[in-house]
């Protein structure tokens, strides 16, 4: 942790709003506070269980990227006199064309979609459509449609993404010169900068970090010189970047920017989103082995979905759920869990190796061994087939912990050898499997103990494991 972060290493939750006030004092008054201070003690309070401390927090983390929402009314900053920050800059100290942005409407958003669904497939067709009928394809409402494409291509097709992004950078009129400035010319510019985060998880998913670490952090900088303050920009930066320190294995880092990520969001009454932030941050709190925190969290995102139609979204949330009840010792509460998840377990088939892990901490927490053994071994397999190495990893050492606790470590060893030959058929990284075969000594010698097994499962959950969103 950054040595400046140390305001925030608290004794005891009652020092939370002091905390937070003396964060704001420094920060505001004195300007001996950097940023990302302001934001680790905010991400503090957002996380308490105060929902007065909450709200107060999340006022001032809005003020502090002070939004504009183009097109809409905008928030008064809640604290007058007080934010002299370059990105907190006073509505009524904005040029007039960053104050009277044009509205967007319906219409204009539905003409847009019209226009570019007839766009021919492929990249390179895309473009030269596009460049020889520029005056057609500019303009806000049809980059923003652009980059909804870009966010529909993820993550499964990341190249298509950075195309689309690039042809939304092209619909705002970027150059080498800049934007063309006029009315409307902040929006633009906003478009632009969303461009460049959109390209930048592209290449995220790519697998090229330091790409990405490059072209993320040149769209924020970029975006705090100019003073953007169009809040869904900060909002997607932020939930890129959870994802980007969460491939880095910046664990600590990418939990703040997905509570952060997720009160703008909730700020922005974008519901689904904001969702999607949640299931990420629970997700994360699981990785590094925090299941009541995770447990909490997919509860939340689970209160808050009710109104998102999303099936994929619905069962991985609940799925969540049920492994963490689980894992927290409460066995009875997550097979009613499970039992009412069956049918869309039923109805989503790709998910039958975790609805048979899931089964398996459930039986082995009731006491039942035979059954969990049994789970076990048909979300092993099943991971195995489909080759996800890092999972059947997992589930393996779940089972290794059942043997152990039955007192049958004898039937650790050949578990571990034949693991270790799946690895090695499926390119595991050199060192897991090194991990693997040190496991794999010990339980020949008859020195395996429980704490090892569970700190080797979680040095493969940590960093062994490509993230996903």
């Amino acid at each position: 942790m950054d040595p400046r972060a140390e305001p925030f290493l608290l004794k005891s939750p009652a020092e939370l709003p002091s905390v937070l006030v003396r964060a704001m004092g420094r920060a505001l008054r004195h300007g001996d506070m950097r940023l990302v201070e302001v934001e680790a003690g905010l991400a503090v309070a957002l996380a308490s269980e105060q929902p007065w401390l909450r709200a107060v927090a999340e006022m001032f983390l809005v003020s502090l990227y002070h939004r504009a929402e183009f097109g809409r009314k905008s928030v008064r900053n809640p604290f007058p006199g007080l934010l002299s920050d370059p990105l907190t800059e006073s509505e009524d100290e904005a040029p007039a064309s960053r104050r009277k942005a044009p509205v967007t409407t319906e219409e204009s958003d539905a003409r847009a979609r019209a226009l570019v669904a007839k766009l021919p497939t492929g990249r390179f067709r895309r473009l030269e459509a596009v460049n020889l009928r520029p005056t057609l394809y500019r303009g806000a409402a049809v980059a923003r449609v652009f980059l909804e494409h870009a966010l529909a291509a993820l993550p499964g097709d990341p190249r298509a993404s950075a195309d689309w992004a690039e042809l939304a950078e092209l619909a705002v009129g970027h150059s080498g010169n800049g934007l063309p400035r006029g009315e409307g010319f902040a929006e633009l510019q906003a478009l632009s900068y969303r461009a460049e985060l959109y390209k930048a998880n592209a290449q995220r998913v790519l697998g090229n970090l330091v790409e990405a670490e490059k072209l993320l952090t040149g769209a924020i900088v970029g975006a705090r010189t100019t003073t953007i303050k169009d809040l869904r920009f900060w909002a997607e930066s932020k939930a890129f970047r959870t994802s980007l320190r969460r491939d880095q294995r910046r664990f600590e880092e990418a939990i703040r920017e997905a509570v952060l990520a997720s009160a703008l969001w909730r700020h922005l009454q974008d519901e689904r989103w904001q969702v999607v932030q949640l299931y990420q941050l629970a997700s994360i709190h699981e990785q590094v082995g925090d299941h009541p925190s995770a447990l909490a969290t997919f509860r939340e995102a689970l209160a808050a979905r009710m109104a998102v139609p999303d099936d994929r979204l619905r069962v991985g949330l609940r799925h969540g759920e049920v492994i963490c009840a689980a894992r927290v010792g409460r066995p009875g509460e997550a097979l009613r869990l499970f039992e009412a998840l069956l049918p869309e377990y039923d109805r989503h088939p790709e998910h039958r190796a975790r609805q048979h892990w899931a089964l398996g901490l459930i039986r082995a927490g009731l006491g039942d061994g035979s059954a969990a053994e049994a789970a076990f071994r048909a979300s092993r397999d099943a991971f195995l087939a489909d080759g996800a190495a890092y999972d059947a990893a997992l589930v393996t050492l779940d089972w290794t912990l059942l043997l152990l606790d039955e007192n049958r470590a004898d039937e650790v060893l050949p578990l571990a050898v034949s693991m270790g030959q799946a690895f090695e058929s499926l390119g595991i990284a050199r060192e897991t499997l090194a991990a693997w075969n040190v496991f794999s000594t010990a339980a020949a010698q008859r020195e395996l103990t429980r704490r090892a097994a569970e700190q080797l499962g979680r040095e493969i959950a940590t960093g062994g494991r490509g993230a996903a969103g």
